[in-house]
C-alpha cells in the first residue's frame, strides 16, 4: 500500500479552520473534493479512493456537507 499523495498530505496539515471553509463554501467544496481525490486517485488507487472519488463526482456538494462532518471528527476526508 503506498502512503497519500502530495495533496492529500497538504489538505491533511492544513488548520482545521481552513479545512472547515473550504469543504463550507458551496463550489469551493466540489473543487477540493475533486482535486484531493484525483490526486488520491492517482498516488493510491483502490476501492476506497475510486468510491470516494466517484461519489465527489456525482453528488458533489451533497458528498461535500458528509465530508465537512467527517472533516470535523477525524481532520480528513472521509474515504481517502
Amino acid at each position: 500500500v503506498r502512503g497519500d499523495s502530495v495533496l492529500v498530505n497538504s489538505f491533511k496539515k492544513l488548520p482545521r479552520l481552513v479545512q472547515i471553509l473550504l469543504l463550507l463554501i458551496p463550489g469551493v467544496n466540489w473543487i477540493t473534493e475533486v482535486v484531493v481525490r484525483t490526486s488520491a486517485l492517482i498516488s493510491n488507487f483502490g476501492i476506497k479512493t475510486l468510491l470516494g472519488f466517484i461519489l465527489a463526482l456525482l453528488v458533489g456538494f451533497a458528498f461535500g456537507w458528509v465530508d465537512l462532518v467527517w472533516c470535523l471528527l477525524f481532520k480528513k476526508l472521509i474515504l481517502t
